[in-house]
């Protein structure tokens, strides 16, 4: 009887993601933005996406460091795709839906990239869609197609940076034989 492992193991271990941003873009008027972090997981780069995990509210900040984090499985030969969604939510409890705040930018990697990053350690630059507005006078925005006016999506950098450092979760065993 061999005692390597069998071939068709899932190749999984369990690992824990600590969040936090920084140079964040302030959407409130009379105070700094409350952000907020919704994580969405997916199988595919583009989705569909489902929510993993949402972090807690921090008011009036630009760099938060975020006390909630994720713990979630990390299968080695499978590729999983994070959707890192920072909103500004001024709801007195912090909302719970992506709706209830303003987008502050959002980071797409995969958990391979933050596996492979140096220390595990993985900071990416947030980037904003926004719908490019008629009144702007930036045609290049607009374009014509029956009479109608259509605006498109554009890309707004400069948003901040997301960090994402990940541990793997050791299971602890009562005895240990050396």
């Amino acid at each position: 009887m061999s005692n390597l492992p069998s071939e068709n193991l899932n190749l999984v271990t369990k690992v824990e993601l600590f969040l936090s941003c920084k140079h964040l873009i302030n959407r409130d008027t009379f105070s700094k933005s409350d952000p907020m972090i919704h994580i969405h997981k997916s199988n595919h780069k583009n989705g569909p996406w489902t929510l993993l995990a949402r972090t807690e509210q921090i008011k009036d900040n630009l760099n938060p460091v975020f006390a909630t984090s994720v713990v979630m499985d990390y299968y080695f030969e499978e590729m999983t795709w994070l959707k890192f969604v920072v909103m500004d939510v001024d709801t007195p409890d912090g909302g719970g839906r992506v709706e209830d705040g303003d987008a502050l930018g959002e980071v797409i990697t995969s958990v391979h990239e933050i596996a492979g990053s140096k220390g595990q350690d993985f900071e990416g630059d947030l980037v904003l869609m926004v719908q490019a507005s008629a009144g702007t006078g930036d045609e290049s925005h607009r374009h014509q197609k029956g009479g109608k006016k259509r605006s498109h999506k554009t890309i707004e950098k400069n948003c901040g940076k997301l960090r994402v450092r990940m541990e793997e979760m050791t299971q602890g065993c009562d005895s240990c034989v050396f």
